[in-house]
């Protein structure tokens, strides 16, 4: 009988021991993971500073160069650049006394380097109008840093889209 309590506290010391390298790993998962989570969440935020401070050319720079990106109103913007150039432009409209605020934001990874994010907007412009979105953004982690790959944003509430900006055709 001691025998065999001796050999089972062997084998389970065995097993514990080869189990630690796993669980440390797997540790080590959960730990990146939240601090990914945490760097998605600061580009929203980010994305939140840039509108309400109007700069535009800082928004854009959490959009991936080649990022797709549809506004509200159905403009597939193709790239930094055109994201930039068309935020810099309604930034001079009707967005240039608007204020914006992220109701909601729920992030699911896809893969470790590539997440999916959907964010409740509002918007509140200076005469007290308000408009919601709700937007699907996919990020990819490039060069250690988090940017919008594609986003979609799609208005919930508000003026109806071809009251705010045209598409481009």
């Amino acid at each position: 009988m001691e025998k065999e309590k001796i050999m089972t506290k062997s084998v389970l010391v065995v097993v514990l021991a080869a189990a630690l390298p796993f669980l440390a790993v797997g540790q080590r998962a959960v730990t990146g993971r939240a601090e990914d989570e945490k760097a998605l969440r600061n580009v929203i935020a980010g994305l939140v500073q840039s509108w309400n401070t109007h700069d535009m050319k800082s928004f854009a720079q959490f959009c991936a160069e080649d990022c797709d990106y549809v506004n509200v109103s159905g403009t597939d913007e193709k790239g930094r650049a055109e994201i930039e150039r068309h935020h810099i432009e309604i930034h001079a409209g009707k967005y240039k006394d608007s204020h914006l605020t992220a109701t909601s934001v729920t992030v699911r990874f896809l893969r470790p380097d590539v997440a999916l994010a959907h964010v409740g907007w509002e918007v509140l412009y200076g005469d007290g109008n308000k408009e919601t979105s709700f937007q699907t953004l996919v990020l990819t982690k490039e060069a250690n840093h988090w940017l919008i790959a594609a986003a979609h944003n799609t208005l919930t509430s508000g003026p109806a889209p071809s009251q705010t900006i045209a598409p481009n055709q």
